[in-house]
């Protein structure tokens, strides 16, 4: 009586069963060999998309990092331009290796240095450093161009971890004498070819400098095109990109206080650094775009398999859960 009364009442869904219409068919037959043949193909063509759209094994990739630059003052300067009514070349080199300006004799001048490192941020990271030279000059003497090496450390500790010496050449030239010279750039890495990602840290510990080599050393060896055919020659390379330039031109009276001056600016932006991924991210990357190709197959996959079973294109065995068993 109970359950009568409750048979009045509103009734809710309390639990549901799927009910499902099944197709059966021979072991060996053409309907087996069919599906077979689709869900082998499906693994199959999902592989050689990944493998052909150049997603699967990813051999190169990159990731921004900002470096740790710091300046170790080590500097190979040289100026040139002419003196005197006459026009006489003249080139003043300074160094600080001492083997340079022995070699220089009495064209070594030696500038007054400052150097800046700037963080606005706070970071622990230099944004910026700043170097100014200031080179005393006769009266007569003349400055049109300008060429310095700079050396600096440069660090990257994130995916890749490098540690190395990075020298950076800065040349102008100029129609007329100047006074003063404004380089400002952003310092970009160079690479031939992709940093690989090892637990140790990498780079070019030793000097493109002469520093512990022994006997004595050529002029050739520690000329300035030497040096930066050297830094060149690496596979890790440092260049100020794009380099912004203002030239103020020498006054005709300059007496008595004449010099030459060169503000440089070093800018340290966040670098693009190309490196050679590790196993384990190239198997999770390929494994990524393998499943993603396999789920966008497998839904025309599926339409075609259910299109041909339910049509009964290929014949098979339809059971129905609604349909009551047969008494044996």
């Amino acid at each position: 009586a109970h359950c009568s009364a409750a048979s009045n009442h509103i009734m809710a869904q309390i639990h549901s069963v799927p009910l499902k219409r099944r197709y059966y068919a021979p072991t060996f037959s053409c309907t087996t060999l069919f599906v077979i043949l689709v869900y082998a193909g499906l693994i199959i063509f999902s592989f050689l998309i990944a493998y052909f759209s150049n997603g699967l094994w990813v051999k190169e990739s990159s990731y921004r990092e900002q470096p740790m630059i710091k300046y170790l003052n080590t500097m190979f300067i040289k100026l040139q331009g002419f003196d005197g009514d006459w026009q006489k070349p003249i080139e003043l080199v300074y160094s600080t290796f001492n083997t340079i300006n022995q070699q220089s004799g009495p064209d070594v001048r030696v500038p007054e240095v400052r150097v800046l490192s700037e963080d606005p941020n706070c970071d622990g990271l230099p944004d910026l450093v700043r170097l100014r030279l200031a080179f005393a000059l006769s009266p007569t003497e003349a400055i049109t161009h300008f060429q310095g090496l700079f050396f600096f450390s440069y660090a990257l500790r994130n995916r890749v971890r490098v540690d190395m010496e990075a020298p950076v050449l800065l040349t102008y030239s100029a129609s007329v004498p100047g006074r003063s010279l404004l380089m400002d750039g952003r310092m970009s890495l160079k690479l031939t070819q992709p940093l690989n990602v090892v637990p140790t840290v990498r780079g070019f510990n030793q000097s493109i400098l002469p520093l512990f080599e022994p006997g004595p050393v050529s002029a050739t060896r520690v000329s300035l095109p030497t040096l930066a055919a050297m830094a060149a020659a690496r596979n890790d390379s440092v260049v100020l990109e794009p380099v912004y330039t203002a030239w103020e031109v020498k006054y005709a009276a300059c007496e008595p206080d004449c010099s030459f001056s060169a503000t440089l600016v070093f800018r340290v932006p966040p670098q693009s650094v190309p490196y050679v991924p590790a196993f384990l991210e190239v198997a999770k990357f390929g494994w990524i775009q393998f499943l993603a190709t396999l789920v966008l197959l497998g839904v025309f996959a599926r339409m075609l398999v259910r299109f041909v079973i339910t049509h009964q294109v290929l014949p098979t065995l339809v059971r129905d859960d609604l349909a009551k068993p047969k008494l044996l």
